[in-house]
């Protein structure tokens, strides 16, 4: 057991207690998870009421130290200071491992418990060391930077806003916005979109001054620079397709949550950049699956129903190259095919404001011949669907003409009698 495990300390834990404690819960996490599938309930249930016992412990002994926390955060200033950056690099990944740790082990406690420890961290300066293990090599320091401001934003979500917008140079916040691109992992880009979304949920922002400011720095510094990561030319040779495929793709999704949860920011944006008009024209030279994202957005807009994403759309021909997608997937039984049918469908159905003439007029030559799906029949009725549509009208137009007649029939009738 002594040759097989080591116990590492970043900073020495003088109380023996202590100590004693962290050595128990790895010993009783260790049984847990080599005999769960042999053990009874009231078995598990015992381990895990010392587990959580100790943690309590552990981490009120560390809160109540003089020396740990302050500890931990000295070695991490010493980072910065270090020439040596591998070994830098190393140190400060063992860190944030062990902070990763202790912030994991805060989430089976009461929330005073929990909000006390957070407080310790960042009465130390958390947040500022967070910044630089962003850039580090190691893709276990990264990952438990994002673990961290996770847990940190589902304890406090305003206190973290409020440190994002405040933050000198909007540093933290540019670095989050900039990992979107530079990030390799694609396990961890999802992680960092993930926190990005959770940002701006409407639940959680709960003071509408609070809101405000938020989304006006946001969209001030950051829009911009993530709408161009849509863009081809913004990467370097040293990033391969997957990677930008991914990023697109990521982007997309943002900016389709962005347009259901934001109103006059999002608009006001879109339509002062041109910003679907820039979309469409790069479904044609991306990936499939990004093209299928760029799609879904389109969908969003026009689900709005606002006359100003028509007229852009129009203004610009956007919908040249998603019908020109639209052609060369035209024979094939695939999500790009189906999902440019639903778009048209829709504004179909809905009589979307300008843009059911506007393609009624324009696509006829691309569309009218498509008899697989009934959706363009819509667009370019048959004349034999016109003229049953006129036999219909002049049946229901004799109707209420004969309704009329009867009626006034019978006025007649009862006024002569």
């Amino acid at each position: 057991w002594e040759k097989s495990v080591k116990f590492n300390q970043i900073v020495v834990i003088k109380d023996q207690v202590t100590l004693g404690r962290i050595h128990q819960n790895f010993r009783v996490q260790y049984l847990k998870d080599i005999l769960s599938s042999v053990l009874d309930d009231p078995t598990i249930g015992v381990l895990n009421n010392m587990l959580f016992f100790n943690n309590v412990e552990i981490l009120q002994q560390i809160q109540n130290s003089d020396s740990y926390l302050p500890g931990i955060f000295s070695q991490l200033n010493e980072v910065r200071r270090e020439d040596d950056i591998a070994k830098a690099e190393e140190k400060q990944k063992r860190i944030l491992l062990l902070l990763q740790e202790m912030f994991e082990m805060t989430k089976s406690l009461r929330l005073n418990l929990r909000t006390n420890f957070f407080k310790a961290l960042y009465g130390q300066g958390l947040f500022s060391h967070l910044n630089s293990a962003l850039h580090n090599s190691h893709l276990k320091c990264r990952s438990a930077v994002i673990s961290i401001l996770s847990i940190c934003y589902a304890q406090d979500p305003s206190y973290m806003r409020t440190f994002l917008i405040d933050q000198p140079r909007l540093a933290l916040f540019d670095d989050l916005i900039s990992r979107v691109q530079k990030e390799p992992d694609h396990a961890l880009k999802a992680q960092i979109v993930d926190f990005i979304h959770s940002l701006f949920e409407a639940d959680s922002i709960e003071q509408a001054q609070e809101k405000h400011e938020f989304l006006n720095i946001f969209y001030e510094n950051f829009m911009d620079k993530l709408v161009n990561f849509m863009s081809p030319n913004t990467y370097s040779v040293e990033y391969t397709s997957q990677q930008i495929a991914d990023t697109q793709n990521y982007v997309c999704e943002l900016l389709s949550f962005f347009v259901t949860l934001h109103t006059y920011r999002i608009k006001y944006f879109i339509v002062k950049n041109e910003t679907l008009n820039f979309m469409c024209n790069l479904v044609t030279k991306c990936e499939k699956y990004v093209a299928l994202s760029i799609i879904r957005f389109i969908r969003v807009c026009v689900g709005q129903k606002l006359e100003c994403y028509s007229k852009s759309l129009i203004r610009n021909n956007s919908f040249v190259p998603i019908v020109q997608l639209f052609k060369e997937n035209e024979l094939k039984d695939n999500l790009i095919n189906s999902a440019i049918v639903e778009l048209f469908d829709y504004i179909q159905k809905e009589k979307i404001p300008y843009l059911f003439e506007y393609i009624s007029s324009t696509f006829e030559a691309e569309f009218k011949n498509i008899s697989y799906v009934s959706t363009f029949k819509s667009y370019w009725p048959a004349e034999s669907d016109k003229n049953e549509a006129k036999d219909k009208d002049s049946e229901v137009e004799y109707f209420k003409k004969y309704q009329s007649n009867v009626s006034g029939t019978i006025v007649e009738y009862l006024s002569g009698n």
